[in-house]
């Protein structure tokens, strides 16, 4: 019984380990443009065939639609990037596959890929691209991202008590981290869930098409930080078994 313990004890503090890390990286994507910032993140937005689409809609040309400055600001219309990506605390839009800038750092970011796009597309161009990504209002700035963010930061919490109160050996702590791993996948769960939702909602545009074109050309995806929650609400689910089992059979 004694080794038993140990081995789940073992297995329940690798596995709050492992969330605790991917949880780290979740938090730090799109914080900033570095290597690994920069790849991390929950949702990608691709307007790099938006010209296109967007001169298939009107029939007029479409110069100056694009900034190809990398440290040119966001929000001040001064040309749509590439691709954008959403982090937990900022958005950042890009030129190319490295090079772009972020917005402000801001607590609890809402999910706004209508307003980022709007506030960098010129003034010739706003009327149009408003009406053409009208799909996207029924995300932009939801609620639920808000939501999503408090219960993320709530998961993340309890799985770094979970993952100290594992560390402490006696059977009271290991019940304690039982519960708080409960409770933090919950919150990861939920998280990811409204998350994966808000998502899959926005790639209604990845559909829309033009009168005289094929698509619009923005394009929704899922990015590498939600994989992350996920992953990071498995692996504090799978640690609330060995936590019992610890706290049931584990002798100093």
């Amino acid at each position: 019984m004694h080794i038993r313990g140990e081995v789940c004890v073992g297995a329940g503090t690798l596995l709050a380990m492992a969330s605790v890390v991917l949880l780290i990286f979740t938090h730090i994507g799109q914080i900033n443009t570095s290597t690994v910032p920069r790849g991390l993140a929950m949702v990608s937005v691709d307007v790099s065939g938006y010209g296109l689409g967007l001169e298939s809609a009107t029939g007029d040309q479409t110069p100056g639609l694009y900034n190809t400055t990398a440290d040119a600001p966001l929000g001040e219309r001064l040309g749509l990037r590439q691709t954008y990506k959403w982090g937990l605390y900022s958005y950042c839009g890009y030129v190319n596959a490295r090079e772009g800038t972020c917005s402000n750092t801001t607590i609890a970011n809402r999910f706004r890929p209508l307003d980022a796009i709007i506030n960098d597309t010129p003034q010739l161009f706003s009327v149009q691209t408003r009406f053409l990504l009208a799909p996207l209002n029924s995300t932009n700035g939801s609620i639920l991202s808000l939501a999503a963010y408090y219960l993320l930061l709530i998961g993340s919490i309890f799985t770094f008590l979970a993952m100290l109160f594992g560390i402490v050996k006696a059977s009271l702590t290991f019940f304690f981290a039982a519960g708080c791993a409960l409770l933090g996948s919950i919150c990861l769960i939920v998280s990811a869930a409204i998350w994966t939702a808000l998502i899959r909602k926005a790639q209604g545009i990845n559909d829309q098409q033009v009168a005289l074109g094929p698509s619009l050309g923005i394009h929704v995806d899922f990015d590498t930080g939600l994989w992350l929650l996920w992953a990071s609400a498995a692996a504090m689910f799978v640690s609330i078994l060995p936590y019992l089992v610890s706290c049931c059979t584990f002798r100093r």
